[in-house]
């Protein structure tokens, strides 16, 4: 059975697939032989080695005047894969033309663990644009280091991009964010002491990241319209903080 499957994986359906196990089992054989061997109707088997036969894996031998079905070399499989491949690369420019022309669905994509955000994190970081945020250090620095802050800050500003954080008050959180590493990279306003976050947000020209902290969990949404009205959001709350 397993290697039925296999053979459906190269492309082969499962009734051309059990009637090419039955001749590489049996040999040169006759399609009556051939249909008893593969469970299959006698009128059905033929249409399958037509397909075989086409397929360059079973060819037409005789036995006296009877017509018998041979296998040629298992290795033939490979020139199926190779087809396949050729085929594929083929079409790649007018699957490409479609993609990028066909309208585009939000993607939503669910993450879990501190390697998962980190990964993030780090890949978020790396934009040439500006990244806007939403956090609350004392919770961000439970989860991470000063050194893992300084890693994602050094990204950013490799990548020619710079950071807006908007920041959850406590009594705290200036002393938090005065290391120098931020300097030059990071600008920060503090939210009202009423507000609090239980959720942190990471905003890009194209991303949008939900990041929950205490139970390092993320959710991160692909789609420009949603990235640009939660940039003009937070445009809006940036300059009414003074």
């Amino acid at each position: 059975m397993d290697t039925l499957n296999k053979l459906l994986n190269l492309g082969l359906n499962q009734k051309e697939a059990a009637t090419y196990l039955a001749a590489l089992e049996l040999g040169p054989a006759s399609i009556s032989q051939l249909a008893a061997r593969a469970k299959i109707k006698r009128p059905s088997v033929y249409h399958y080695l037509t397909a075989l036969i086409s397929k360059g894996l079973v060819y037409q031998t005789a036995a006296g005047k009877r017509k018998q079905y041979a296998t040629h070399e298992p290795n033939q499989l490979l020139s199926i894969v190779e087809q396949n491949r050729q085929n594929l690369v083929s079409i790649l420019p007018e699957l490409t033309a479609l993609h990028h022309a066909s309208p585009k669905q939000p993607k939503v994509m669910f993450y879990e663990g501190k390697d998962s955000l980190i990964k993030i994190y780090n890949e978020i970081f790396s934009t040439t644009y500006n990244l806007y945020a939403v956090f609350s250090p004392a919770k961000y620095f439970k989860l991470f280091s000063h050194s893992d802050n300084a890693a994602f800050l050094a990204k950013l500003k490799s990548s020619g991009g710079k950071l807006f954080n908007l920041v959850e008050q406590d009594d705290n959180a200036k002393e938090i964010l005065k290391p120098g590493y931020r300097k030059g990279i990071s600008q920060d306003k503090f939210l009202p002491v009423s507000v609090k976050l239980a959720v942190d947000f990471l905003i890009t020209k194209k991303r949008v990241a939900l990041v929950s902290l205490n139970n390092q969990t993320a959710t991160i949404i692909e789609n420009e319209d949603t990235a640009s009205a939660m940039m003009e959001i937070f445009k809006l709350i940036w300059s009414s903080i003074k």
